[in-house]
């Protein structure tokens, strides 16, 4: 055969090739649009990077069990809280990016604890497409109800006149509440020691007892108990608690432009989930969201759902919160132990 002939089959045969990838292409974009918009045709499975029965466990049943309702099909919530919710988020990194497996998670999981086991953690910027943001709460600093003080002036001028001999509860290393009140001691000049504990509720009930000063906590957890709520941690008053003051208003504005000091709830997918599926999530979170009772439900347990975020925002404020959280940790110099 001749160079020629070689070289004239062989445009044939690319072009041949090129039109049946074509026609092979073109047959399965419709089947890929009809599945996507067919999503979900199956349950889809949403890992909890919690321990079951906290208020973020409830908070991703809650919603689940109003898309299962509306959508027609079942969203099943597991639990995987091996790792301070490191475990479960790391598993579902490693699904594939269908829109079948997403994570449930809040701020410590996504934003704080990695910065505390990164041989453990997935960057979750990298790994993982936001679907939405879906409730939060804002935290109180609490003091003891036997400390003898109504307000944060008068908190402060008496740790101040003993320094060294009050301390303060959180619950573990690289939690949240643990990070918020080191920060809120570093600012204010306070030498309160502290004191770790196994989960918030072990840590509020050493505050209930009197044995601790102080502490931190959401509303829910504040309500119908004699602990007293110095400030709580947000930008304007909570509904639910309309007595107690902002930071700013009880004289240290500084401190909210560390972070924004929310405890939130997010799912996010696998990294690469086709656009179309992580839009008909978002919608699905929001339409259960906008649900009256849903709002209810998470009222009760002193949350604000978050109706109206997009992927796009949500992942927008997901990143601002994980290097304000970063920052704040190397100011502090807080390290595992």
């Amino acid at each position: 055969m001749s160079a020629k002939t070689y070289s004239s089959e062989h445009r044939r045969g690319s072009l041949l090739h090129r039109a049946l990838a074509g026609l092979l292409l073109a047959t399965l974009m419709p089947l890929c649009a009809h599945a996507q918009g067919n999503f979900p045709n199956r349950p889809v499975r949403i890992v909890a990077a919690t321990t079951a029965g906290n208020s973020v466990d409830i908070a991703a049943r809650i919603t689940a069990e109003k898309m299962s309702k509306a959508v027609g099909q079942q969203f099943i919530v597991e639990n995987r809280a091996g790792g301070s919710g490191l475990i479960g988020i790391s598993q579902v990194a490693r699904t594939p990016a269908d829109g079948y497996t997403l994570v449930f998670s809040s701020t410590g999981p996504f934003a704080v604890v990695p910065n505390f086991k990164p041989d453990q953690a997935v960057d979750i910027m990298k790994s993982f497409d936001a679907v939405a943001l879906v409730s939060s709460f804002a935290q109180f600093i609490i003091a003891a109800p036997g400390f003898g003080v109504r307000d944060m002036k008068s908190f402060v001028a008496k740790v101040k006149a003993a320094p060294g001999k009050y301390n303060y509860a959180h619950p573990g290393l690289g939690q949240t509440q643990h990070i918020a009140q080191a920060a809120f001691v570093d600012m204010l000049g306070l030498n309160l020691v502290a004191v770790p504990f196994p989960g918030s509720t072990p840590a509020l009930r050493e505050v209930i007892s009197d044995r601790v000063a102080l502490g931190m906590g959401g509303a829910s957890s504040i309500k119908g108990t004699t602990l007293v709520p110095l400030a709580v941690l947000s930008a304007k008053r909570i509904d639910s608690m309309p007595d107690v003051p902002t930071m700013a208003e009880a004289g240290y504005p500084e401190f909210m432009k560390l972070a924004s000091w929310l405890s939130w709830n997010a799912v996010l997918a696998p990294e690469g989930t086709p656009k179309a599926i992580v839009g008909r999530l978002n919608g699905f979170y929001n339409d259960a969201l906008r649900d009256p009772e849903v709002n209810k439900r998470l009222e009760e347990l002193g949350q604000e759902n978050w109706v109206g975020s997009t992927p796009e925002s949500a992942r927008e404020f997901i990143g601002r919160e994980v290097s304000a959280w970063a920052a704040v940790i190397r100011k502090l110099g807080i390290k595992a132990e």
